[in-house]
């Protein structure tokens, strides 16, 4: 039930993941970054959440490290801003992630937030946004870093909603691809893509 693209050179985040939309003829589909840990029942989970928020065309769940899908803290300190990083979070010594899943789902089933954008790290999609606004910007975004953005800016644009699943927490180790150099570069490139596109103002406001 697996089906392995491989690349024979590098082609860049964003394309990779576009041969995958494409070969998989799914009604829902999850992008998953590799630096990552799932838990058991997490993708139902996330369809779940989608199917149950009408209009709703984008999911993803809370996180470490995934903005402001982190718990417990969104705010980066000095030293992550002084690395142009975003909030990582550390898992308390008595929890796993495991653990952590069950106290979520017994406290919060079913319940979501709607949300302007969704971090790119793990996220759910219904094959209808692709039919709506096509697939991720393979040229304004080569290697990621603001393309998910534009992606939930062009799916809302279109009448989707974005939430996030209460529900389901996922790990994410956090930029273990790039340099914090080059991760910096490359913020900023797909940032000024981004204005460039959709303006100053919707980049505050995502």
């Amino acid at each position: 039930r697996v089906m392995l693209l491989r690349n024979e050179k590098p082609t860049g985040f964003t394309k990779a993941a576009n041969r995958g939309f494409r070969a998989s003829t799914a009604d829902f589909v999850v992008i998953l970054n590799s630096d990552t840990l799932v838990p058991r029942g997490c993708f139902e989970r996330l369809r779940a959440t989608l199917e149950s928020v009408p209009g709703a065309g984008l999911v993803g769940p809370l996180s470490n490290a995934a903005s402001y899908q982190s718990i417990p803290r969104q705010e980066p300190t000095l030293e992550e801003q002084l690395q142009g990083q975003t909030p990582v979070n550390h898992l308390p010594t008595h929890l796993t992630i495991e653990s952590l899943n069950t106290l979520l789902q017994a406290h919060l089933p079913n319940r979501f937030l709607r949300v302007p954008s969704l971090h790119g790290f793990c996220m759910g999609i219904r094959r209808q946004v692709f039919n709506s606004v096509g697939f991720l910007d393979e040229e304004a975004f080569p290697e990621g870093y603001g393309e998910e953005d534009d992606f939930c800016v062009r799916a809302v644009n279109a009448g989707w909603s974005c939430v996030v699943a209460l529900d389901t927490y996922v790990w994410h180790f956090k930029s273990g691809s790039y340099t914090s150099e080059r991760r910096q570069r490359l913020v900023k490139r797909g940032r000024e893509a981004f204005i460039q596109r959709h303006g100053a103002l919707r980049r505050q406001n995502i």
